[in-house]
């Protein structure tokens, strides 16, 4: 099982998982070749695996799967070089994440894409349609930092801490770590740049400048106004680029106005799903006997090899 550790209990609150499935394709994927264990059902086990502990840990009552569509979207049009760095994903990988979205939709359960927008840009529509249901606390399973700028009094991120264990990840903690508010931290990302998805940012601006820009002034206006009592070296280097770094904005932010399904599309039932004929005959057929002692709550080890990779 995995851990989940967190100083932000709330009583009787009901829950609803968001899982950014891109995310943990990609992570569960890549940590099967470090595994020499399995045969040819590896990948898929990984990542059942990892999928059904983190679903069956809480007592959730909604889920919400995503999915990126690998198509070009609005970014593409505001910066023609966003996410060129990205290697093409292989043949292996692709057919990976098709097998997989196909269980998922056999086994009971949904995910949702969108060809014009990132799964980023959904899961932050889904929060901000959602979030003000105040008897649910939203909980997103992603390792992307992007989705910071989504947490909430009621919204966290379950992420890998650096001892592999999931966290329940909220403001509390951002704060804690970076000293400064959530909210701002799309324009600390707009300042600092993304090379991951290829987003250029200020020249002369790294990590301890961004954060004493931020810190300091919070947004881009705030900043400008301001700029006379900016140390000289940090101001000379943001004179000028006050365009620039609103153009990151733009790129760095999530799009929360995507057109969303009911609140009621997505019931979920740990209940349903593990006793799923689709999903248990896949199993069988595949020998996969540890998911089904999984799915049966008689999975006795703490910790395996195969969430430790996921958190690496």
């Amino acid at each position: 099982m995995i851990e989940l550790a967190s100083k932000n209990k709330m009583i009787n609150t009901k829950k609803c998982l968001i899982i950014d499935g891109n995310n943990l394709i990609h992570r569960t994927f890549h940590a099967s070749k470090k595994l020499e264990w399995m045969g040819e059902n590896k990948e898929v086990y990984i990542f059942l695996k990892v999928f059904i502990s983190v679903i069956k840990k809480e007592n959730y009552e909604k889920l919400f799967i995503v999915f990126d569509e690998g198509k070009e979207t609005f970014r593409n049009v505001i910066n023609k070089d966003y996410k060129a760095n990205r290697e093409k994903s292989s043949d292996e990988l692709i057919s990976h994440l098709k097998n997989i979205q196909d269980l998922i939709n056999k086994s009971g359960l949904f995910f949702t894409s969108n060809k014009n927008f990132e799964a980023d840009d959904l899961i932050a529509s889904f929060i901000k349609k959602f979030k003000e249901k105040s008897d649910f606390e939203f909980h997103i399973f992603s390792q992307d930092k992007d989705l910071f700028q989504l947490l909430d009094k009621n919204v966290y991120i379950l992420r890998y801490d650096k001892n592999k264990s999931l966290e329940k990840f909220g403001t509390e903690e951002f704060f804690k770590i970076n000293n400064f508010s959530h909210n701002n931290f799309k324009y600390y990302l707009a300042l600092m740049g993304d090379k991951v998805d290829n987003i250029k940012g200020i020249q002369g601006i790294g990590e301890k400048r961004a954060k004493y820009i931020v810190e300091n002034f919070q947004n881009v206006e705030n900043t400008f106004l301001n700029i006379s009592s900016i140390p000289k070296e940090i101001k000379s280097a943001i004179e000028g680029k006050e365009k620039e770094i609103e153009e990151n904005l733009k790129m760095v932010s999530l799009e929360k106005n995507i057109e969303i399904k009911k609140w009621e599309d997505y019931n979920f039932s740990w209940e349903n799903f593990k006793n799923e004929y689709y999903l248990i005959n896949f199993c069988k057929e595949r020998k996969l006997n540890n998911i089904l002692l999984s799915l049966n709550g008689t999975q006795n080890r703490t910790r395996t090899d195969t969430e430790k990779s996921i958190g690496s």
